[in-house]
């Protein structure tokens, strides 16, 4: 994330939306790590990257 920030010396995002996309994905990742991830928001997730699978039951599916 500190790759987004300019040189500048007011230390302003040079992307502002990449910072938010940023913390999105940070965010995202705080809830899978606590395992409060819905079964729907798991099988996007999996659709981006169908060659490392989910690892046990998908919640809700078994």
């Amino acid at each position: 994330m500190m790759q987004q920030y300019a040189s500048r010396t007011d230390g302003h995002p040079a992307n502002p939306g990449a910072v938010v996309n940023d913390l999105k994905i940070l965010s995202i990742a705080r809830r899978a790590r606590r395992g409060e991830l819905s079964a729907d928001e798991i099988a996007a997730l999996q659709q981006l990257r169908p060659d490392v699978p989910y690892p046990g039951t998908m919640p809700g599916r078994g």
